[in-house]
């Protein structure tokens, strides 16, 4: 499978560790910005560490057309992502894109209308892999009928970039960071996201301009089950991880929780108990071997743009401070 980069923004070690797992060294054949701005330093960093040597380009539009990679890795600046996205999907190719797929519904829309061509993408919910939301995926089906959904994504702010300092460069709390717990929910239920209402706040930034630093969405599912979604920048920098991210579901037969990397049910007729890990799993490289006819990812193009949506309207919702309908998108790339 031969292998290209575009930008080097996003979670870059995702594509680099499973080209490792499926031995796709040497199929990593180049890398380019997202744009000629965009600082490609550590992307570099990483390829020098693990000895690779992709060949440099200077415009993703040339290396694509040049190189004819079968799948490209897309993580420039986020708004970069979609017409990046729609381009490398208009040329056939299989895209791993970072998240949100856009940051506003221009952008949703180009992603959408590629994707109904071509809908050999999946998008960074990379938080799919980990342990804890692994066994609690395979639990659900245990909760009943599921009424209530909670989910929170908490970071330490750190040193932010310039990147985070204009929402149109990153898209904002919600599609940036908020959207990992819209997908659990929607993973774990399978309903879809009808209406968003929201808030979010920039207080407490510590002069990072327009990054929001708060953000809440209160959102209406199918069969009239309720969400709430949170995050913030404002995890203790103390603290003894940088992510504290949480997942809860009410349903009518039981409970299901998971907080510090752990997963836990507890019904009504039994005591709480500890769900055993089935261990981590690699989104990538589970694309990767879907792509390849040898087993399924998980994740559709239209869960992605589903998920992109629900968080773009939660967005509006708390700039409008009225409630958003989320559109269905194309349900035949499901």
């Amino acid at each position: 499978m031969r292998i290209a980069i575009i930008g080097g923004t996003g979670h870059n070690h995702y594509l680099l560790e499973a080209i490792e797992r499926r031995g796709y060294r040497d199929q990593l054949l180049a890398y380019a910005p997202g744009t000629r701005d965009e600082d490609l330093s550590a992307l570099e960093t990483l390829f020098a560490r693990r000895n690779l040597t992709p060949e440099r380009c200077q415009d993703w539009r040339v290396m694509l057309d040049r190189m004819k990679p079968d799948m490209v890795c897309v993580q420039p600046w986020m708004c970069d992502i979609a017409p990046i996205t729609a381009g490398a999907l208009d040329r056939g190719l299989a895209v791993f894109s970072e998240k949100p797929l856009a940051v506003d519904w221009d952008q949703w829309d180009l992603v959408r209308r590629a994707a109904r061509q071509n809908a050999k993408l999946c998008a960074m919910f990379g938080t799919r892999g980990n342990a804890a939301f692994i066994a609690a995926h395979e639990t659900a089906d245990q909760l009943g009928d599921v009424r209530l959904a909670y989910g929170q994504k908490s970071y330490k702010m750190g040193e932010r970039g310039p990147v985070y300092q204009r929402r149109r460069f990153y898209g904002g709390m919600t599609p940036w960071v908020g959207i990992h717990a819209l997908d659990w929910i929607y993973w774990m239920t399978g309903r879809r996201f009808l209406t968003a209402f929201s808030l979010h706040s920039q207080a407490g930034n510590r002069a990072n301009g327009e990054l929001e630093t708060t953000a809440a969405a209160l959102l209406e599912m199918e069969r009239g089950t309720i969400a709430t979604v949170c995050a913030d920048y404002l995890r203790p920098s103390a603290a003894q991880r940088h992510d504290d991210d949480q997942l809860r579901l009410t349903g009518t037969r039981a409970t299901l929780f998971v907080r510090n990397n752990e997963a836990y049910l507890e019904c009504s007729d039994a005591a709480i108990q500890r769900l055993p890990s089935q261990g981590e799993r690699s989104l990538c490289v589970d694309f990767m071997a879907q792509l390849e006819g040898a087993g399924h990812c998980g994740l559709t193009a239209w869960d992605a743009l589903h998920v992109t949506a629900a968080a773009l309207a939660a967005r509006e919702a708390a700039d409008t401070h009225q409630p958003v309908a989320v559109p269905e998108g194309d349900s035949q790339m499901r």
